[in-house]
């Protein structure tokens, strides 16, 4: 799991994958894609309510807070 801070990018392969935009309650404003040369800071992790097994990454991409899928994400070169 990475660290609060670390910079996240798509798996190598991937061009896009579903991310959803949510407020500061955490509750999805927006569904919109992830893509492969955005950079997301990593925030935090969240329990998805609709996978009770699942978590999801809390990530701020641009001005914006996103949830993503951990098993699209890889840490960004250094």
């Amino acid at each position: 799991m990475p660290h609060e801070g670390d910079l996240l990018r798509l798996e190598s392969g991937l061009e896009w994958h579903n991310a959803y935009i949510i407020d500061s309650s955490d509750n999805i404003i927006e569904k919109t894609h992830f893509r492969k040369d955005d950079v997301a800071l990593f925030l935090s992790t969240k329990r998805s309510a609709w996978d009770p097994d699942g978590t999801r990454y809390r990530c701020l991409v641009g001005d914006k807070i996103f949830l993503i899928n951990p098993n699209c994400l890889r840490e960004a070169a250094k």
